[in-house]
């Protein structure tokens, strides 16, 4: 039987509560700032780490055998991939994966505005950062820290997590 990290990645669950299968999340959600804001169990599906979730306990922590899983899987790993797309975006960051650049998106100084408005945020990030390098997506966490802390140097965007890299 496979886990619940590895269905939902394979688009055969909903993610819980009040969810949708994957497809239909990255489909439908994408750039949907409103509902990504206020629906507070996604991101534990999206971005699974092996802890379990203070915020969602219906969510499954990621467990070693659904890494392999994922790992050994070509549309499980693309679907993570999809996955980190949609949440930097969410936070105003591009990830383009033809050459590993995580880069300001259009959008990035509103979006960079919520994060700050809304310190829970920072939480989805550490999120992200485990997620991608739980599932062999290193080099996609690496240009993600890079850039958070660039952009939290004096006189960046994120000038509110300038005392917390120090």
């Amino acid at each position: 039987a496979i886990g619940a990290n590895v269905a939902f990645m394979l688009n055969r669950c909903h993610s819980v509560p009040r969810g949708a299968r994957v497809d239909v999340l990255l489909d439908t959600w994408f750039a949907d700032y409103a509902t990504l804001e206020k629906h507070h169990g996604w991101v534990q599906w999206v971005l699974p780490t092996a802890e379990r979730s203070a915020f969602n306990p219906l969510a499954s922590p990621l467990t070693a055998a659904e890494v392999r899983f994922i790992l050994d899987d070509l549309r499980a790993a693309a679907r993570v991939v999809e996955c980190l797309r949609l949440f930097f975006n969410f936070v105003g960051y591009e990830l383009r994966p033809d050459d590993d650049a995580v880069v300001r998106s259009r959008n990035h100084a509103a979006r960079a505005f919520n994060m700050q408005a809304r310190k829970h945020n920072f939480l989805r990030i550490t999120r992200a950062l485990k997620c991608a390098s739980r599932l062999g997506f290193h080099r996609y966490a690496m240009r993600f820290a890079e850039r958070l802390t660039a952009d939290a140097g004096d006189g960046g965007t994120l000038w509110c997590v300038q005392r917390a890299l120090r």
